[in-house]
């Protein structure tokens, strides 16, 4: 038993130690382009990429919460988050798919997927209810955080309507799930 916890130490230090390496590139290369200018260009390519790349982190933190979680109603809850946002990124890409739009990379897709891994280390190691506040706590951010994005200038930049129209429907059940997990929170005893 004691390999095993001395063995997750280690193994948990590795991962923040090279994490805090590649999140430091990310954010170096992030930072280079100031956040103004960068709302100014967003491209449905672009838009489309940050877009995906929300919903995979998103998707990658819930199934590692559906293995780890302790309370019976915030597995019930991370299930639904999965089911959700598969669809998100399947109808998304069946979107972008149909308008002929690809995904391409910007600071601010980097800076997300830098931030999916951050998390994923931190919920590795929490245990018990502490891995479920963590979990919610990430989950409310990373939802508010997309929801942001897309008032923040992405629905003001998009070129396509088809992506438009569908963003904005995405955007109102994100706002739904805000309020099932902070709903979760208060039940749970997690805030």
């Amino acid at each position: 038993m004691f390999f095993l916890n001395k063995r997750s130490a280690i193994l948990a230090a590795v991962l923040t130690s090279s994490l805090s390496t590649g999140l430091a590139t990310v954010t170096a290369y992030a930072a280079s382009e100031d956040a103004v200018e960068l709302e100014a260009r967003y491209t449905d390519p672009k838009i489309a990429r940050v877009v995906h790349v929300a919903n995979e982190q998103i998707v990658k933190r819930a199934k590692f919460a559906q293995k780890h979680a302790v309370n019976a109603a915030l597995v019930e809850y991370v299930n639904g988050v999965i089911t959700e946002h598969e669809r998100f990124i399947t109808e998304f890409d069946a979107v972008l798919k149909k308008e002929k739009i690809r995904q391409w990379e910007s600071a601010t897709s980097l800076r997300l997927i830098g931030q999916g891994y951050h998390d994923l280390a931190m919920l590795y190691l929490a245990k018990g209810a502490e891995f479920d506040q963590r979990y919610l706590q990430q989950q409310i951010q990373s939802e508010q955080k997309l929801v942001d994005l897309l008032d923040g200038g992405i629905m003001a930049s998009v070129q396509s309507p088809t992506v438009k129209d569908y963003l904005n429907s995405m955007r109102a059940e994100l706002q739904q799930f805000i309020e099932r997990a902070n709903a979760l929170q208060v039940q749970l005893g997690l805030e």
